[in-house]
C-alpha cells in the first residue's frame, strides 16, 4: 500500500498527524485482541474446527501437545538470538567506548615550519 493510495480500491489513504498518536496509545490494548501468533481469536477457531475435521478429535490432543512443545521451543530459541544479538551490539558499544577513549589529540609538529621563501 502506498500512501498515495490503496492498491486493492484506488482510493486515497487519508493520513492524518494525530494517526499514529492515536495508534500508539491503543497498541497495548490490541495486543489483548489477538490469540496466538498474530491471529485473532476467531481465525483460530476456524483452524481448530478443520483440525478436528481433518485429524478427528482423538488425535488432536496429541497435536496440540505436540504444536506446543514446537511452539515452546521456537520462543525459547527466538528469545536465545535475541539476548545474542543484545550481547553482540553491547560488545561493539564498547569497544566503540574503548577506541574513542584511545584517540589522541592531533600531534603537533616537533620542528617549527620552514620559513616562506622569497621570489627573486
Amino acid at each position: 500500500i502506498s500512501s498515495r493510495g490503496s492498491m486493492w480500491i484506488g482510493a486515497p489513504v487519508l493520513r492524518s498527524p494525530t494517526s499514529n498518536v492515536a495508534n500508539r496509545r491503543s497498541a497495548p490494548l490490541s495486543n489483548l485482541n489477538m490469540g496466538l501468533f498474530g491471529l485473532g481469536w476467531g481465525e483460530l477457531a476456524v483452524i481448530g474446527v478443520i483440525a478436528a475435521l481433518i485429524f478427528g478429535p482423538k488425535n488432536l490432543a496429541g497435536l496440540g501437545k505436540d504444536l506446543g512443545k514446537i511452539a515452546g521451543s521456537l520462543k525459547a530459541e527466538a528469545q536465545t538470538f535475541s539476548s545474542a544479538m543484545q550481547e553482540s551490539l553491547e560488545e561493539a558499544e564498547k569497544g566503540m567506548k574503548e577506541a574513542e577513549t584511545q584517540v589522541t589529540k592531533p600531534a603537533t609538529p616537533k620542528e617549527a615550519p620552514s620559513k616562506p621563501t622569497k621570489k627573486i
